[in-house]
């Protein structure tokens, strides 16, 4: 809880949280709201060993697929994002640069899909 749950507490139910905070904000009390709200810190999720084992073995498994990164999030079963499973790959130095875990194109000759008729 914060200062302002503490005051509305105590006050009756007819005032909104708003209303506590601008008569804050009148009575000089605080200099702005973001003094009232706790900066909200995200904690780093830590990859488990078997997590890391995980990642290693879709890696070895889809390194030559079409899609990459694509097929190891379909088959990963951990809680980690897309971009969090990418950058790990890259800190453990599986692959060189992202553009190796993405959709690899195919080469065509000439520019042009169809043949003119």
């Amino acid at each position: 809880k914060d200062t302002v749950d503490l005051i509305m507490g105590e006050l009756t139910s007819s005032h909104t949280r708003l209303q506590v905070l601008k008569e804050l904000k009148k009575q000089c009390l605080i200099t702005s709201v973001k003094d009232i709200h706790k900066p909200k810190t995200r904690q780093r999720q830590v990859w488990t060993e078997e997590e890391l084992a995980e990642v290693r073995q879709l890696f070895e498994e889809f390194k030559e697929s079409n899609y990459p990164i694509s097929d190891i999030m379909k088959s990963y079963s951990g809680s980690k994002g897309r971009s969090a499973v990418l950058n790990k790959l890259l800190e453990l130095n599986l692959v060189d640069d992202k553009s190796q875990l993405l959709k690899k194109r195919n080469k065509k000759s000439g520019g042009r899909s169809r043949t003119k008729r």
